[in-house]
């Protein structure tokens, strides 16, 4: 299917804390960088995050991946995005 231009626009605008931000194509989709690290993936119009041991317990949907196979990424929660202050600085966007 593929994202939209406007999925992206909306991430950028959600991301904003995130310390330099940005997207880059890959074959339809986006991956989702800070600082030059990827920390995340926007498929068929929905954010993923990269997690780690330390991180999974803050995901919702851990079983959600960004594709087949994907063992790293699990689907941001809605409310980060609707309210990224108030998820804080030191949540899960922070690379």
């Amino acid at each position: 299917m593929g994202t939209s231009k406007e999925t992206i626009e909306f991430l950028q605008d959600a991301l904003e804390l995130v310390p330099e931000v940005s997207f880059r194509p890959m074959m339809g989709e986006y991956c989702v960088y800070s600082a030059g690290q990827v920390f995340g993936l926007v498929c068929d119009d929905v954010l993923f995050l990269k997690t780690a041991p330390e991180t999974l317990h803050l995901f919702r949907d851990q079983k959600t991946r960004a594709y087949p196979g994907s063992r790293n990424t699990c689907q941001a929660n809605a409310e980060w995005l609707e309210a990224p202050r108030e998820t804080g600085r030191g949540g899960p966007f922070h690379p």
